[in-house]
């Protein structure tokens, strides 16, 4: 039925065009100024129809450039209809010439082509009817304005068209192509019907300006072509107005309605594939967040983001001096892991370095940047290389590839990629800092936690834990070391701070008691000598605490010296008891400090244990391990070996916090054995 209807509405409206053109052409063979009035009258009578038609059903029109050609038709009528009223032969204003009518004329003929010029640029802002009325009646009343008072320029003199109306004319005939070409470039939000009447429109309007231009006689036939022209140009653009947008508005509707729901359709396919990759390098950080084996980071990451891109293959090579090496690859043959790549065979890779931006190849066989050879072997068509760069420089290459022509990588999966190259550099750059760490924490490890299981006199139990999870060592430490007279110099200390810097002043705190130990022999001389000797040593603030004791092995007598450090443990087979010493000021705070000692004797068989005060810290939340959870375990522990002390202790602080230490925790047990000495 639809596909009916229409045809019948253009013959409809072909006939009552024709039929109207010809009255015209019989009143034009009447009289002249008859046809003029009838011209005038029927372009008047569409535009004030049109706008009337388009002022009631604005809020129906979705159509914002039609809507405002609508508007528009009133004030564009008004100045028709001044030019109607004073034009030679109506005798409503006698003497008036005919230069205001052709003035009249321009002014309307301005303001039709000025409208078309403009109105492509709402058709996509909100529209403010209310605000283009004041506009163009603003505009429209001081066109009038002019006119009456003379200070329009005059357009048709006693020798004819004035130049000014002939360059009036001009101007308007470019604006209607620009109003035309601004027209094509919006060509996609109109449905072709709409477009076509509105384009013919304005084309028409130009040339019937055209010959408006050319006539020397406002009665010559010039100025009747231009009239028909101007005729037919309105009944097209009537027709784009009203008949489209309220006859068929549900054609202009669903248009809109299409071209939104693509537009948001893009728009959620963006939405989407942003979040899919937004997801995919969240998983990839995790993964390689859970481990320090670089091997297996960049394994995760190839595979991942190859997923997460769609890339048919990936390799990631590493560089070594003027070479790379490959180190992982994806989809490829095992045996190119561990190859060298050259500059030639790889110019890609070399292309990549020194730009240090990611680099995209659709076309990889016939590209300058990439080995056609190369390409061809390991079948790749296109391919993206983005630079691990370190310091201004590159140290990898992470490459994806594919391998089909009509595939290629989005600009989201090259934004992916850089992002995800970026993350394996820092990657590589934290498992290489972490390697470097454990090597100087494997070294203090050794130097300073390292001690005999037996000393002449004692068996000997340790244990340590660090706060610091990447060092695995502090500012902690403990030893144990016979002297020269039989006796055994043991201590525990702890230095203010944490981590590697901790670590490299306990150093210096044991090197120093060892060496005091070896030539002094009494806990508080060694601790005197020591503390001038690291108030030098130490950096300002810096500070340690030390528990030091020196065990006569014939008689079990214990001298005792305490740098504010905890009170030692004295267990046996009747349980526990922690032996208060005077607790002195810390080495290294003041240069002249000076130390006291205490005094006990250990039975045969007897342990005394010694820790840093990490082991009465440790929290599970606000809730401290503290003395008395620690006397408590070692009653129940008390006859047994040293190893089960210290182990018994550091899994119930494990226990207590989850083994999320805040402070370093070092133990030592002595068991006084005098067989063996």
């Amino acid at each position: 039925m639809d596909a009916l209807v229409t045809p019948r509405i253009r013959l409809r409206a072909i006939i009552v065009g024709v039929g109207t053109l010809a009255i015209l052409w019989g009143a034009r063979q009447y009289n002249y100024a008859f046809f003029h009035s009838l011209a005038e009258l029927f372009a008047v009578t569409v535009a004030v129809g049109a706008f009337m038609v388009m002022w009631n059903s604005r809020r129906y029109i979705e159509d914002n450039y039609l809507l405002l050609i609508g508007v528009s038709f009133l004030f564009i009528a008004s100045l028709d209809v001044l030019h109607l009223l004073t034009y030679r032969g109506m005798g409503i204003f006698p003497g008036i010439g005919d230069d205001p009518p052709t003035q009249f004329w321009i002014a309307g003929r301005f303001l039709q082509a000025a409208v078309l010029l403009v109105a492509p640029s709402f058709i996509h802002h909100r529209r403010r009817v209310r605000t283009w009325i004041t506009w163009l009646g603003a505009i429209t009343a001081g066109l009038a304005l002019a006119v009456v008072t003379g200070a329009f320029p005059c357009c048709l003199g006693p020798e004819g068209l004035t130049p000014f109306k002939i360059a009036a004319e001009g101007l308007i005939i470019l604006m209607l192509l620009g109003a035309y070409a601004r027209l094509r470039r919006h060509s996609a939000w109109f449905d072709s019907g709409t477009l076509a009447l509105v384009s013919a429109s304005i084309l028409i309007s130009a040339v019937s300006e055209a010959a408006f231009t050319l006539y020397r006689d406002p009665f010559g036939p010039m100025n009747l072509v231009g009239h028909f022209l101007r005729i037919i140009a309105f009944f097209l653009l009537y027709r784009a107005t009203v008949v489209k947008a309220l006859t068929e508005p549900y054609a202009v509707l669903f248009r809109q309605l299409a071209q939104s729901a693509e537009a948001l359709s893009q728009s959620e396919r963006q939405l989407r594939r942003a979040k899919r990759f937004s997801d995919a390098m969240n998983t990839i950080d995790a993964q390689m967040i859970s481990t320090l084996d670089l091997d297996e980071i960049m394994r995760r990451v190839i595979v991942e983001g190859a997923h997460a891109i769609a890339a048919d293959s990936a390799s990631i090579v590493m560089r070594d001096d003027s070479s790379w090496v490959v180190r992982h690859t994806y989809r490829f043959a095992d045996g190119l892991i561990n190859i060298r790549l050259t500059e030639e065979m790889a110019t890609h890779l070399s292309t990549a370095a020194q730009t240090g931006s990611p680099l995209y190849v659709r076309d990889a066989r016939n590209s300058d940047v990439v080995n056609p050879v190369f390409a061809k072997e390991h079948d790749i068509y296109s391919l993206l290389s983005v630079p691990l760069r370190e310091s201004e420089r590159t140290i990898g290459i992470l490459t994806f590839h594919k391998r089909h022509a009509d595939d290629h990588f989005t600009p989201e999966a090259i934004d992916f990629a850089a992002r995800l190259g970026s993350a394996l550099t820092l990657a590589i750059e934290n498992v290489r800092l972490y390697a470097a760490q454990r090597e100087v924490a494997d070294t203090l490890q050794r130097a300073m936690l390292s001690l005999p299981d037996r000393l002449p006199g004692v068996t000997i139990a340790h244990t340590y834990r660090s706060a610091d999870r990447i060092a695995l060592i502090g500012g902690d430490f403990y030893d144990a070391l016979a002297l020269a007279d039989g006796r055994i110099a043991f201590f525990v200390g702890d230095v203010s701070g944490k981590g590697i810097e901790a670590a490299t002043s306990s150093s210096m705190a044991r090197t120093t008691l060892r060496a005091f130990a070896h030539h002094e022999g009494d806990p508080s001389t060694v601790l005197t000598h020591a503390n001038g000797v690291l108030y030098n040593m130490f950096a300002d603030g810096k500070y340690a605490t030390v528990t030091l004791g020196v065990l006569d092995t014939s008689t079990g007598t214990v001298l005792l010296a305490s740098a504010g450090h905890p009170d030692p443990y004295v267990c046996g087979i009747d349980g526990c008891t922690r032996h208060v010493a005077e607790r002195d000021v810390p080495l290294g705070l003041f240069p002249d400090t000076t130390f006291s000692e205490s005094r006990l004797t250990l039975k045969p068989g007897q342990v005394i244990l010694l820790y840093s005060d990490g082991l009465i810290d440790t929290r599970r939340g606000k809730e401290f391990f503290g003395e008395a959870r620690v006397h408590e375990i070692l009653d129940e522990v008390a006859a047994l070996e040293p190893e089960v002390i210290v182990d018994t202790l550091i899994r119930s602080t494990e226990d207590f916090s989850g083994s999320q230490f805040t402070d370093d925790i070092a133990l030592m047990a002595l068991r006084y054995t005098p067989e063996t000495a």
